[in-house]
């Protein structure tokens, strides 16, 4: 038997770098070859390029984004107990795609457990040299087959001009074959993707995928981290309700489709821009839109004035009256942050069923609300009430005024519309001690979780207590105050000579009690009053 070493071969190829390394998966000859049949030149081993690694089957070209890194994956097929390769890996023109950053090792020469030295060389931003070897003694760990040999991650800058990857140089180096045994060498082909309006995904349709990422920039400047200038259209460098409108007139859109928009900004190429854009008519421009402020829902007339107990949350609803085709809105609703304080914002019944609805609070004093439906049906008719606002009342001495700051309305063509706005200011102010009566008012927070205060008001001194039940009737739990003075117990805290009732959300056990509708009724003297509240965990 005799043993050639590999470090014969290793002389003999352009493979300088491993010089004096001892490789040592072995040639192992027994005078006629024993084992698989001799391997020469003509074996069937080769280089591909898999353009695209998280699709199935090999990719021979792919479209990227302008100024998008990928990985690219270089690929080894129908190999033979595979111990070394050497090859360099290029692009034929770097200002269009070059090569970022390091390569790093894919796990084909691994595969069996083998320890290997990988080499890659950078040579410029359009060629890298990558060598792999195995090292040991054991020709088991040597693989067969196919795998990825080396990751190389490649940045797309042209927007225009295709680029090619290729291999200027390839060498294998198998066990039973002292001579290269590569028969197939495939390059590659990126071009750019056409970029279109908030396609982030670059799969050229607008669906869920675009609306995630648009959510998650929504309100970003250009110079925020994370801002996607893609998703701001028009490009004013922010992303706001323009750019909401113009997402929801394209949303299930097809690249392929005329796009109801104008173009975005000159890097933002656009979809058959041989077609005329789709013209879209003024529709309703000088219909009247009218908004107006409810400070008293449970009443059936709008009412621009309400007069509260400190401490006390009110709903307040955002009313419109005669209103067509409403397919987005954007509404600034201004509060005082010193008096009061928003604690939630939800969708009315109008636009219960709107697709895309965001509240910003991120101002002091002011509170963002923005919506659109999506896709290019008609929007909604009023009247109805298109938000509300929950508030929580701190203590008062003087009226609280609220209003709006700004109000738009766009149709199903993005367009945005002419309001009209009436009765748009309303008024709080506060119940005044002398004309205190008895009285139980609505707890708050409510719903509540786990916590809420029951406030209350006496017109003369009295023995005071608060009994909660449940839905059926149940008793949950006792509160006595003892005897209290004339005047309001309305303030949220604990003990404090106006403070309203504290309940904890438990029972009488210590039990937090489940979500559900409860009953608290409070009982003064010969007052006894009623009323709902909801536990909501």
């Amino acid at each position: 038997m005799q043993v050639l070493r590999r470090e014969e071969k290793l002389l003999n190829s352009s493979m300088g770098v491993l010089l004096g390394m001892t490789i040592t998966c072995y040639l192992i000859f027994s005078g006629i070859m024993a084992g698989p049949a001799y391997a020469g030149p003509n074996a069937n081993a080769s280089v591909v390029v898999d353009l695209d690694p998280s699709t199935p089957g090999y990719q021979s070209s792919r479209t990227v984004a302008p100024n998008t890194t990928f990985q690219v994956d270089i690929v080894a097929t129908g190999t033979v107990t595979l111990d070394t390769y050497d090859l360099k890996f290029q692009v034929s023109d770097s200002s269009k795609l070059q090569i970022v950053g390091t390569p790093t090792e894919g796990p084909f020469l691994r595969s069996l457990g083998g320890t290997t030295l990988f080499m890659p060389a950078t040579i410029g931003s359009d060629t890298v040299q990558i060598t792999n070897s195995i090292t040991g003694n054991d020709t088991s760990l040597c693989p067969s087959g196919e795998g990825v040999l080396a990751h190389v991650t490649l940045e797309m800058l042209s927007a225009t001009d295709n680029a090619t990857v290729s291999f200027s140089e390839v060498k294998y180096f198998a066990t039973y074959s002292v001579l290269d045994i590569i028969t197939n060498i495939v390059g590659g082909t990126v071009e750019p993707a056409v970029v279109f309006p908030f396609d982030s995904n670059f799969d050229c349709y607008i669906d869920y995928h675009d609306l995630f990422d648009f959510s998650r920039v929504w309100h970003r400047h250009e110079e925020d981290t994370g801002f996607n200038p893609i998703m701001d259209c028009p490009a004013d460098g922010y992303i706001d309700y323009h750019d909401l409108f113009n997402f929801a007139r394209i949303w299930h859109k097809h690249c392929s489709d005329t796009i109801p928009i104008t173009s975005c900004s000159p890097s933002v190429l656009m979809a058959n821009s041989e077609k005329k854009l789709a013209e879209v008519k003024t529709s309703g421009m000088d219909m009247l839109f009218s908004v107006r402020l409810d400070l008293d829902p449970k009443t059936s007339e709008i009412e621009s004035a309400r007069l509260l107990t400190s401490k006390e949350s009110v709903k307040i609803d955002i009313v419109v009256e005669q209103v067509k085709d409403i397919h987005g809105l954007n509404i600034d609703f201004l509060f005082n942050e010193e008096k009061t304080k928003v604690l939630q914002v939800v969708k009315g019944n109008l636009i219960k069923d709107m697709s895309f609805f965001q509240v910003d609070m991120d101002k002091p004093g002011l509170v963002n609300i923005s919506g659109s439906f999506l896709g290019m049906n008609p929007g909604v008719d009023g009247p109805g009430i298109l938000a509300s606002v929950i508030l929580e009342v701190k203590d008062l001495n003087e009226l609280v005024e609220l209003g709006f700051e700004e109000v738009i309305f766009a149709d199903h063509n993005g367009l945005e519309q002419n309001v009209t706005m009436t009765a748009v200011g309303g008024m709080l102010r506060l119940a005044v001690p002398e004309l205190a009566k008895d009285s139980l008012f609505q707890n708050y927070p409510n719903p509540l979780n786990p916590e809420t205060w029951l406030p209350f008001s006496l017109a003369t001194k009295a023995d005071v207590g608060i009994n909660i039940y449940s839905l059926s009737g149940q008793l949950i739990r006792s509160l006595n105050l003892g005897e209290k003075e004339a005047g309001f117990y309305t303030a949220k805290g604990k003990g404090e000579s106006n403070s309203a009732v504290y309940w904890d959300g438990k029972d009488e056990s210590g039990k937090e009690v489940a979500s559900g509708v409860y009953f608290y009724q409070l009982r003064a003297g010969s007052f006894v009053s009623t009323r709902k509240m909801i536990v909501l965990k």
